[in-house]
């Protein structure tokens, strides 16, 4: 994914993310290089150990869901992912 897609998609400053991007290379979770097309542009990608963390931590994801699923309702959960995804385009 392209480092400023990822930016815009998670709603990070630039400075933060490299700051969070920079140690989970540390950590050997993801990669950087540079687009062949591009090379201004830089593309990340997630390791194999980064994936493994990923899926380890699905089944909490989901608990977690559900539980907001269970407060909030279905109706009124749909709503607020409808107006939060409003809120993006803005």
């Amino acid at each position: 994914m392209d480092a400023t897609r990822l930016s815009e998609q998670c709603g990070l400053l630039l400075p933060s993310q490299t700051r969070i991007i920079q140690t989970l290379m540390e950590k050997g979770l993801v990669t950087r290089s540079r687009d062949q097309n591009d090379r201004r542009r830089q593309t990340l990608a997630i390791t194999e150990a980064g994936h493994g963390i990923v899926v380890s931590h699905a089944g909490e994801l989901e608990k977690l869901s559900a539980r907001i699923e269970a407060r909030l309702g279905r109706k009124r959960l749909a709503t607020l992912m409808e107006l939060l995804e409003e809120l993006e385009r803005i």
